[in-house]
């Protein structure tokens, strides 16, 4: 919910990971699987930290069509993080906590309201009652209050009530400088028209290529948000790669979108990866290996992006027929990437299955039925009891 992926990983990680590594993770798969979830709160509405809110003051979109736009892209993402998890609690033979060590289903419940009350209340009044983001902040922070005083065993007091003002405000010290610094940054762009040469330069590097144009502004977003702040970091790309996009006939919603997912997967990738490098100390991990561990489990999020730029019916663009075909295709897609990444699909994978796997996985992620038909193919043949025609072939493959 804060958007912030160390912050996420950081304040969840904690209580997460030892439960992990009880049920028989590793360190390094546990950090590595609570890095790459901790650094999809980014791009999952309805909060999506402070850049989505920036996005909407700079595009003059309204915010509560952005989450909704965002919506299925981010899910894609977390079935892709899920399938992972899954896949590999499957091929290590993990069976799970004992039934007597399981918390109460009621409990659990009644805590939940805790959060469930006010999150409902700023999605209502975002989406429903269509008040300005600001407001609905502040009406979300005055339903955060009143739950913590009056729900739960363990009711919050005024003095602790006070004591996480002081925190949220020592927390927001730190992202508005990164802002104010990066505002200098945008306007000094803007002021001298650098910002306008980049544009021409980017257009120019990609050769009247869109997908290569999209390439190099993804490069740059990774590159961008390797040292900054999500949110510094897409100020930055959208002073810099959002205009370039936008002229290559893309909508505004899919331009911010692209740079908003590169800028927010930086903290997860290699060599920087500064959201595993964190859950890999709670995890006492070898931070590296974490950081491949979170990287491959994230690999949806670096493809995703590309899919919502050649196929708008992800953000919820065209017929629902389209739609709906669009959102199957993409998750046996997804789960196709996850079996290659994992190798394991009720048994372990072979290097060949693997590679039929992926290649199942582009294609069913590349926009067109077509593709779809001979993606769905690729994917029976890749997990299915596949024979090779050709003896000696054969028994190569099977050895």
């Amino acid at each position: 919910i804060s958007g912030a992926p160390v912050a996420n990983v950081s304040t969840t990680g904690p209580f997460i990971i030892p439960l992990m590594k009880q049920v028989g993770y590793s360190p390094e798969v546990a950090a590595g699987i609570i890095g790459a979830a901790g650094t999809g709160g980014t791009i999952l509405p309805p909060i999506m930290g402070a850049a989505a809110f920036i996005m909407a003051e700079l595009t003059g979109i309204p915010y509560g069509k952005i989450i909704v736009a965002a919506a299925l892209p981010a899910l894609l993402y977390y079935l892709g993080v899920f399938l992972c998890v899954d896949l590999e609690a499957g091929r290590t033979g993990m069976r799970g906590l004992p039934p007597s060590e399981l918390p109460s289903l009621r409990e659990g419940l009644r805590h939940s309201l805790l959060f469930a009350v006010p999150l409902g209340v700023l999605v209502f009044l975002i989406t429903v009652a269509k008040v300005s983001p600001l407001r609905a902040g502040l009406w979300g922070i005055a339903a955060i209050i009143a739950t913590n005083l009056l729900l739960g065993p363990d009711r919050l007091r005024w003095p602790q009530v006070i004591r996480a003002f002081e925190g949220a405000a020592r927390g927001t010290i730190i992202v508005t400088v990164a802002i104010a610094v990066s505002g200098i940054v945008v306007g000094a762009i803007n002021q001298t028209g650098l910002g306008l040469k980049l544009t021409e330069l980017l257009v120019l590097l990609a050769e009247d290529s869109t997908f290569l144009l999209l390439v190099g502004a993804a490069l740059a977003g990774l590159v961008v948000g390797f040292p900054l702040p999500v949110t510094a970091s897409y100020i930055l790309l959208a002073a810099i790669a959002a205009p370039a996009i936008a002229q290559a006939g893309f909508s505004l919603m899919q331009a911010h979108l692209f740079i908003i997912y590169f800028a927010a997967f930086a903290p997860i990738t290699p060599p920087v990866a500064l959201a595993s490098f964190a859950a890999a100390g709670i995890a006492e991990a070898n931070p590296m290996t974490s950081s491949y561990v979170g990287w491959r489990y994230s690999l949806p999020a670096y493809i995703v992006p590309f899919m919502f730029m050649f196929g708008p019916e992800l953000l919820l663009e065209g017929s629902w027929g389209q739609i709906l075909l669009t959102v199957i295709s993409s998750a046996l897609g997804v789960f196709a990437l996850s079996c290659c990444v994992v190798g394991w699909w009720g048994r372990p994978l072979a290097w060949w299955r693997r590679g039929l796997a992926l290649a199942a996985a582009l294609s069913l992620m590349w926009c067109g039925w077509q593709t779809d038909l001979v993606g769905a193919a690729i994917l029976i043949a890749a997990l299915g009891k596949v024979r090779f025609p050709l003896g000696r072939v054969s028994k190569v493959c099977q050895s």
